[in-house]
């Protein structure tokens, strides 16, 4: 044993002269050749290069995921008095219950229907006058008149067709009720919704906050405010730069609820913990007065019918005088009313520019300007998508029938007050799912330190395997693709995005890699016929 001791301690011994030989000749090198070992210290995204040798940590671009996020100390202090105000066991059963109905609300879409006609071509399925008709769904503003009528007469010519035994679901009208918010329904959302909601829009707001750090709101506009937790986040971001806070709610129990938590208490006399913070149940009609943040987060899901919730963006959008942030659940549903958003702006623009017509009905039947006569030429004001897309072309997952699951990221969260008496108690924190898109007027400013290179969106978790990577970007052609990247071949990104990238930050690629399978926008092969014909 002191044999072995004493050959390791002369093995240390050599090692260390080995070092301290190779920095000597680094530091000649360096000397005679400053140039090159500059550009060499620099050839690894995210990680500096010292003279002795060793590499240490840097400022990593792209780099947007945060860690568990917690609510304010101010917002748990007064949850516990809000707590405390209300029967335990009533609102955690009802918050359970709440959640559970938010994660299954699922609404017949115009994406939903154009399936549905698809499924229906060579089946002799007849239409039931005593069932949801389709003319009651184009009443209802669920799917625009011509699509119903062409769904209902390509079900009249396959009448004939021989025998499918195939059956065909047709969607309900029940899928999706509208939640009025009384002071039930309120508490059992703050018992099971907070953590998750302010978790999201905290990822969505410190995006802008880590990209454009010089940018410092005055004005936030927060409509549908519920409980208030977009105006914890920005205060949590920005502190006192925001000088006014404007929030919207349709639900009376809601404002005061969100009243509550900023005052800690019922009395009015009671100071808020944020300052100049105003309520208000309705928007105002009225552009005058704009707001440099506008947000919106989970209340375009709220809304049940397409139309609604585009004519809220537009208004939104005419609001803002600089971000318009929508955030929404990481389901079909949400990922549908952020993909109207991205849509809208996609569309406006090439209405603003006279493209050719072919180019602004890129989504075929889910083209807004022909669906609901909503013309942006005259007063739409120009703007680029600031996150998360890094191009402005048909989103690859545009088309359900295309699609393999909604675009969405992931959150650690802290545990609602009702998911603590679950199973999720052994794991500390819950993965929230959210889909979101921040909209910014004006061109897009080119970065000087990034404008030479080419940036995606990292869509899920990096697979690591032993000596290779697999990640699944969003790339600036508008496809998704799977790259596979080696510490050989890709030397510049490689460590960062085995190490420190995650789901959600953004990875350059300076050239055209080797994509091992590509996701491109595909259209359905059924594209209803559009007509002047109500």
């Amino acid at each position: 044993r002191k044999k072995y001791i004493a050959i390791l301690k002369d093995m240390n011994a050599i090692t260390k002269k080995t070092n301290s030989f190779n920095c000597l000749i680094f530091r000649l090198y360096s000397t005679l050749h400053p140039d090159i070992v500059e550009s060499k210290q620099q050839t690894k995204l995210g990680y500096i290069k010292h003279e002795d040798g060793t590499e240490s940590k840097d400022m990593l671009e792209g780099q947007l995921h945060v860690g568990i996020v917690n609510l304010p100390e101010q917002l748990n202090e007064s949850l516990e008095v809000y707590y405390k105000n209300h029967p335990s066991k009533r609102i955690r059963e009802d918050g359970l219950r709440l959640s559970r109905y938010l994660l299954n609300r699922g609404r017949p879409t115009n994406s939903t229907w154009s399936k549905y006609k698809s499924n229906l071509q060579g089946s002799d399925k007849k239409h039931s006058d005593d069932e949801f008709s389709l003319k009651d769904a184009a009443n209802e503003g669920l799917i625009h008149p011509d699509i119903a009528s062409d769904i209902f007469q390509e079900g009249e010519n396959t009448s004939n067709n021989e025998e499918k035994h195939r059956i065909i679901k047709k969607p309900h009208k029940a899928q999706y009720s509208v939640i009025r918010y009384g002071g039930r329904e309120t508490s059992a959302y703050i018992a099971s919704q907070l953590p998750s909601v302010y978790g999201a829009t905290y990822r969505a707001l410190h995006e802008i906050k880590k990209r454009v750090p010089e940018y410092k709101p005055k004005t936030l506009l927060d409509f549908g405010s519920g409980s208030g937790m977009t105006v914890w986040t920005a205060n949590q971001l920005w502190g006192n730069e925001i000088k006014e806070y404007q929030c919207v709610d349709a639900s009376e129990k809601m404002i005061e609820a969100a009243e509550f938590l900023l005052r800690g208490s019922d009395d009015l006399n009671h100071p808020l913990k944020i300052p100049n913070v105003f309520f208000k149940r309705f928007l105002p009609l009225s552009n005058k007065v704009l707001y440099d943040v506008v947000v919106s987060s989970y209340s375009l899901t709220e809304m049940p019918f397409r139309k609604q919730r585009l004519q809220a963006i537009k208004s939104l959008w005419k609001k803002t005088n600089d971000f318009l942030v929508l955030v929404e659940p990481g389901n079909n549903d949400g990922f549908e009313a952020v993909l109207l958003a991205r849509q809208f702006l996609t569309e406006g623009k090439s209405s603003l520019n006279d493209m050719d017509t072919s180019s602004t009905k890129e989504f075929a039947y889910n083209g807004i300007f022909n669906e609901f006569d909503i013309h942006l030429n005259d007063d739409f004001e120009d703007g680029h998508i600031f996150a998360p897309c890094p191009h402005e072309m048909v989103c690859a997952r545009a088309y359900v029938e295309t699609r393999d699951h909604p675009c969405n990221f992931t959150q650690k969260v802290e545990l609602s007050f009702s998911q603590k008496y679950t199973e999720l108690k052994q794991y500390g924190y819950y993965n929230n799912s959210f889909s979101y898109v921040i909209l910014r007027k004006g061109k897009e400013a080119k970065n000087s330190n990034v404008e030479d290179r080419i940036w995606t969106r990292i869509l899920k978790p990096i697979k690591p395997k032993d000596k290779h990577i697999i990640c699944e970007l969003c790339s600036s052609n508008g496809n998704i693709e799977k790259h596979i990247l080696t510490k050989k071949k890709d030397p510049f990104i490689y460590k960062a995005a085995r190490h420190r990238l995650k789901q959600g930050d953004m990875m350059p690629l300076d050239e055209a890699k080797r994509p091992m399978n590509i996701r491109k926008p595909i259209k359905p092969c059924i594209t209803p016929v559009i007509t002047d014909n109500l």
